[in-house]
């Protein structure tokens, strides 16, 4: 009752997210009035920013584990309208040196931003978060680092991705975490089968398969599992594999639909078009990483839909169809610029 009248009474905006949840929002005019008048009232304003960064940090753990869920486009709403709360939070925690709350925030929120596309701003704010000194938060640094390996990936070196990849082993090994400790050893296989070291990404794979067999019931989240499944399928590929490479993505495509997890339905679709182009089926490939465009597309995944569109015109180049290359190209160009997407990684 009491947010309906401020409603009525233009001192609160309500937007109805997908699902029909609504967010309240207190309008920028409230919002610097009652900072005008700090002063005047009796308010402990530190600690009102502590309860603040207690409550986002309450919501975005609670709610995060749905981003790879069916539910994954209604929680990336409620993020959207949440970012600037969310950088209010985390910017205190990190002005009063609370590490803890600084590095939960971001593990909590470092896959939204990988989907959002909020890469700069994404590795920046991990980097700040565990240069700080406070109690150590294995798991969410575990976390923040699995994502931070897909972003370095899109901007930064290789050298700097495997820098990131010690961070999750690490942060892994400190939590006693089977799940990071296999996905650990299954990215720093993808970056030697990279590299050329076929023997080493070998024993990497067979490390991280390790850590599945021993692992105890529901010791694995689904969506790291599935995870899993789609780097071991990019290294195999990566090793020459094609074979085994389709089998684990076409595994991976299987219980990512299952689960909802729609970056890893549709990033297993451009790595499955990505191997077949590489094994001449090109039309085949063709096919594949255009539904994943347009699905990448629909669920506002630019950086996901330009890297599919640029694969895809490998495959129109080889079919020798040069004016569709030079016409989706085009296309892709028109749109980066617009979602800050960026290409240069494929």
């Amino acid at each position: 009752v009491l947010l309906l009248s401020l409603v009525r009474r233009s001192l609160v905006s309500a937007t109805v997210l997908e699902g029909g949840v609504r967010r309240f929002v207190l309008l920028d005019s409230v919002r610097s009035v009652a900072r005008s008048m700090l002063d005047e009232l009796v308010v402990d304003v530190d600690a009102w920013y502590v309860r603040h960064g207690e409550w986002m940090l309450a919501f975005v753990e609670r709610d995060s584990p749905q981003l790879v869920t069916t539910a994954g486009q209604t929680v990336r709403a409620r993020f959207d309208v949440s970012r600037r709360d969310l950088h209010l939070a985390f910017g205190n925690a990190v002005a009063r040196g609370d590490r803890s709350t600084a590095v939960r925030l971001v593990g909590a929120q470092a896959w939204y931003w990988y989907e959002r596309g909020m890469v700069p701003y994404a590795l920046s704010s991990i980097r700040t978060a565990l240069a700080l000194e406070g109690p150590d938060e294995p798991l969410a640094e575990a976390r923040a680092a699995h994502a931070a390996t897909f972003m370095s990936a899109i901007i930064e070196t290789v050298g700097r991705v495997s820098q990131w990849v010690d961070v999750l082993a690490a942060a892994a090994a400190r939590a006693d975490s089977p799940a990071y400790r296999m996905i650990a050893a299954t990215q720093r296989a993808y970056l030697d089968a990279g590299a050329g070291d076929a023997a080493e990404a070998e024993l990497q794979l067979a490390a991280s398969s390790a850590e599945i067999a021993a692992a105890p019931p529901g010791a694995i989240p689904e969506w790291l599992a599935v995870n899993e499944l789609h780097i071991r399928g990019d290294a195999l590929r990566a090793l020459g594999k094609p074979a085994q490479a389709l089998a684990c993505l076409d595994e991976a495509h299987v219980r990512a639909t299952t689960l909802g997890h729609g970056w890893a339905v549709r990033g297993t679709a451009y790595t499955t078009g990505k191997t077949l182009l590489e094994v001449g089926r090109a039309a085949e490939a063709l096919g594949v990483l255009l539904s994943a465009a347009a699905n990448c597309v629909r669920s506002g995944d630019w950086q996901s839909a330009c890297a599919a569109v640029n694969i895809a015109g490998c495959a129109l180049t080889v079919l020798e169809r040069h004016r569709s290359d030079a016409e989706v190209n085009a296309e892709r160009d028109q749109v980066v610029p617009r979602h800050d997407a960026h290409t240069g990684a494929t």
